[in-house]
């Protein structure tokens, strides 16, 4: 999942039907409120939800929790108030999913995503409330938490959005600059910390954190910085500079992001599980927190940001300045020089001349 929403308290307009097949809203702890559909607790292999929970299936990511009542909404009558600000390719796919199955329920043909969002924000126009309300469950629902509760099964072999968010985890046990760097072997302006990479030509210091980066993470760095969504928060990580998964900052007068991935990888997995869990959240900068495990934020980081984007500067080496040593005075022989033109160039480049012989032919 990615992207918080500053925005915590979503009010029923109506009392939500908490009947197993419910495509709804869901909302987990800093992430943004997501689609999901209500599932059994048998049906993924978990205990009975406590009492005020419900068990979702989260489209997209394809991963389940367990969530409070409080934290749900009915997906028809909200979508055109969540809808607004969504951005990642994640959360739109997992929109998509939402919508396709409401489309099936109802018979509504659509020739693309377009088409799908305009019925969509229409209230979802011309459509049986009651085959939107429809409880069956989704086939390819039903795959993926068969391999959630057996994932030596081939229910569903080859989902990378399955096994997506283990990657950061494994690269986190895996990574040796990271390794070096925890072990004090190496220090952390030793490698890009956008890419992780230490066998690459660092070319400039990263302006907000601790850290170095390659030419091509400045670069992406410079260029996605401050590309904005709809909701007024960065699209991108402001530590690599890719878009993804998505953490955002609860303050709303704070625009930074940080995608899963480096949280993971620069802070370690238990501190991401913490942070993702913590609501509200508010990101290093805003709550006076200088950093944590590998991510520290640089005291002068707001000078650094206006020197990052500054022209690259071409350094002119100074020559130094040679003592002053006395002239001599040269004597010129000239046999071309029957006007003097010779002189007069040797005397404008400082030239002592105390004799000049010159010559001239005429040939007749």
């Amino acid at each position: 999942m990615s992207n918080k929403k500053t925005e915590k308290d979503i009010r029923f307009q109506q009392e939500l039907k908490t009947s197993v097949g419910t495509i709804v809203w869901g909302k987990l702890g800093s992430y943004h409120w997501w689609p999901a559909i209500i599932i059994n607790s048998s049906d993924c292999g978990q205990p009975e939800a406590k009492f005020g929970n419900l068990w979702l299936f989260w489209f997209g990511d394809h991963k389940i929790s367990e969530v409070s009542r409080k934290k749900i909404v009915e997906f028809t009558s909200h979508f055109s108030r969540m809808f607004v600000g969504i951005s990642g390719k994640k959360l739109q796919k997992a929109v998509f999913e939402a919508l396709e199955i409401l489309a099936a329920r109802c018979n509504y043909n659509f020739e693309n995503v377009e088409a799908l969002i305009s019925w969509a924000k229409e209230e979802f126009k011309g459509s049986d409330t009651a085959l939107i309300s429809s409880t069956d469950m989704p086939p390819f629902v039903l795959k993926h938490l068969e391999y959630l509760q057996n994932p030596s099964s081939k229910a569903f072999e080859g989902d990378d959005a399955v096994r997506e968010s283990d990657s950061a985890e494994k690269i986190f046990n895996s990574s040796i600059p990271l390794k070096n760097i925890r072990e004090g072997l190496l220090k952390i302006q030793d490698i890009c910390i956008a890419c992780y990479k230490s066998e690459i030509e660092l070319v400039a210091d990263h302006p907000l954190f601790e850290g170095s980066l390659c030419f091509e993470c400045k670069v992406r760095l410079q260029e996605n910085m401050y590309v904005y969504g709809n909701d007024g928060k960065s699209v991108c990580c402001i530590i690599c500079a890719k878009p993804g998964s998505l953490i955002l900052c609860d303050n709303k007068n704070c625009h930074r992001s940080f995608c899963i991935h480096c949280i993971t990888l620069l802070l370690g997995p238990d501190e991401k599980k913490k942070i993702v869990e913590t609501d509200p959240w508010y990101c290093f900068f805003c709550s006076c927190n200088n950093g944590c495990g590998l991510l520290q934020i640089k005291s002068d980081w707001e000078d650094r940001i206006m020197d990052f984007f500054q022209p690259s500067k071409i350094h002119v080496q100074e020559l130094p300045v040679q003592n002053f040593v006395p002239k001599s005075p040269i004597r010129v022989l000239s046999l071309f020089d029957g006007i003097g033109t010779g002189k007069k160039n040797f005397m404008h480049i400082n030239f002592l001349l105390p004799i000049t012989f010159t010559h001239s032919m005429k040939i007749s």
